[in-house]
């Protein structure tokens, strides 16, 4: 980012439905901080290290919450990132809660009958079988 740039940017985020305001280098601070975790939760679930990957997923699903509004898409993502942590571990309770978690906020995104969904409701009927 140039000088121009960072100097166009406001220092203070509100959020125009809840009103929450964070200072924009902190919103940056968390919002890497999160994908970081994000990508060593993915890493950890692919080498079969799902205490970690839980771990970290848990991490970036609390910093998400943090600083994504509560239909944001990345917290959808990162729901279902933790429902599969959880299947993978072989809790289906957690997994399934997760799972319709990231469902009822991709239906606010995308509507009740949207093609996203079906791939989210088929992992949502694989934890009940």
């Amino acid at each position: 980012m140039t000088h121009d740039e960072k100097s166009k940017v406001p220092k203070l985020l509100v959020c125009a439905k809840c009103k929450v305001e964070v200072l924009f280098e902190d919103f940056m601070t968390m919002s890497s901080r999160g994908e970081n975790f994000f990508a060593r939760a993915v890493k950890c679930l692919d080498d079969g290290r799902c205490e970690k990957a839980l771990e970290h997923g848990m991490r970036v699903l609390n910093v998400r919450r943090k600083i994504l509004h509560s239909t944001h898409k990345d917290l959808a993502e990162t729901e279902d990132l933790v429902g599969r942590i959880f299947a993978t571990a072989g809790d289906y309770k957690q997994a399934s809660s997760h799972v319709q978690t990231s469902i009822k906020i991709l239906e606010v995104i995308y509507g009740c009958d949207a093609m996203e969904l079906c791939r989210e409701y088929f992992k949502l009927d694989s934890t009940f079988v």
